[in-house]
């Protein structure tokens, strides 16, 4: 049995100073100051208050069923130049080629979009950090270790080794790109290679406690212009070491001055009663936010949700059946055109705690009802089903839900 507690989220830390500081280390090759360059990057601060993001954009219109608000801010550009073997930034040597593959300082690019560069010497480490997001390179080494307020969240192996020469520090262009969450693009005609750093402001809402599924819906909203890659949301239940698979977004509606409001959710099954579970969200490699949450399951209170409205059902009614028969009766009738019907609803079912189909049953639907007879042969237990339409598709039938429901069978 599952039964709701009164757990609250336990927040781990948001995005917050974005510090910049030129530290004399073991590498050389730092970039020159932002007073020289004239592409300085400030320090900002995120306050309580939203940072970059008006009343009118959160209205309470919005704020449900969103968890946090996310903003794009200006972005930072770098142009590199390929000459021969070599590459260049505003006439400064910044790589050579190794192998086909661009080999570049991570100093100088680092710090050009206001990332903190460290060495420690004991560990022979190089730490590259900004906010509470960092990662650390060893020279010589194949991996890189992600970072989220200095604890180890994830590894990335690297494309091509840490490479330390004359002093400095190199690694691939794109394994830059990706640990530094910048979004690179070749022009081959004029043999450069254009990265853009995109930063954000962040407001969190309230991120769900308590659902009444296996499955739990996170969701947020983005203000972006759309032209790049944009920030993937991803979920992982700690305790049992499960991630979330896909990060899906939707344009919301069109703004103003080219920023469009998009919907970015994720989606995690739930195998607790009380689920301990870490949501982040980010851009390639770079982390934007974590957050840690506690999540309450309680499927005895699942209401029966009918996705499509040209269906029916009068049996069951409900999202959650406990039933001491090894059987379950589904009925019900779906709504015509022109006196033409669909052909069949498709029936699928497994068992809650394991995500592989037992039973797929096709239905059929004469005069604009079904009827059919649910055996659960394999005993007691709790079982998930799902009642589907049924449309073509390039690869194969694909299946759009219409409705799920649990039921739990005890003698």
């Amino acid at each position: 049995m599952r039964r709701m507690s009164g757990i609250l989220p336990t927040a781990v830390l948001m995005t917050g100073i974005l510090i910049i500081t030129m530290n004399a280390t073991v590498f050389a090759d730092a970039p020159k100051s932002s007073a020289d360059s004239g592409h300085g990057v400030g320090v900002e601060k995120e306050e309580e208050t939203t940072v970059g993001l008006s009343a009118e954009d959160i209205g309470e219109d919005l704020l449900r069923p969103y968890a946090f608000v996310i903003r794009s801010n200006p972005d930072k550009e770098m142009r590199v130049q390929f000459v021969g073997n070599k590459m260049y930034h505003d006439d400064r040597y910044l790589g050579f080629g190794l192998s086909g593959r661009p080999m570049l300082s991570l100093r100088y690019i680092s710090e050009w979009f206001g990332f903190r560069v460290d060495y420690d010497a004991g560990s022979s480490t190089v730490t590259v950090g900004n906010g509470e997001y960092s990662f650390r390179v060893k020279p010589g080494g194949n991996t890189a270790d992600i970072c989220w307020a200095g604890e180890k969240v994830n590894g990335y192996e690297l494309t091509e080794g840490a490479l330390l020469k004359d002093n400095r520090l190199y690694l691939y262009s794109l394994d830059i790109s990706d640990l530094l969450g910048l979004m690179p693009y070749w022009d081959d005609s004029t043999r450069t290679w254009d990265v853009l750093y995109r930063d954000y402001s962040y407001q969190e809402l309230g991120f769900p406690t308590y659902v009444n599924d296996d499955l739990l819906t996170i969701e947020g909203l983005l203000f972006d212009d759309g032209q790049h890659s944009t920030p993937h949301l991803h979920i992982k239940d700690i305790n049992n070491d499960i991630c979330s698979h896909t990060s899906s977004l939707s344009i919301n509606e069109s703004g103003t001055d080219s920023i469009r409001m998009y919907d970015i959710r994720s989606i995690i099954r739930l195998n607790e009663e009380t689920s301990r579970l870490r949501v982040s969200l980010g851009l390639g490699q770079r982390i934007i936010f974590v957050r840690d949450i506690d999540v309450t399951s309680d499927i005895e209170a699942k209401e029966l949700i009918v996705a499509d409205p040209s269906y029916q059902f009068t049996n069951p009614t409900q999202g959650y059946i406990k039933t001491a028969r090894p059987e379950v009766l589904i009925r019900g009738s779906a709504t015509g055109i022109d006196g033409y019907y669909p052909a069949e609803v498709v029936l699928f079912m497994r068992e809650a705690d394991n995500t592989e189909v037992m039973l797929k049953e096709s239905i059929p639907i004469t005069d604009g009802k079904f009827s059919y007879k649910l055996e659960l042969e394999k005993g007691e237990g709790l079982y998930k089903v799902t009642v589907n339409s049924i449309m073509p598709a390039p690869r194969g039938p694909a299946y759009p839900e219409i409705t799920n429901f649990y039921v739990e069978y005890m003698k």
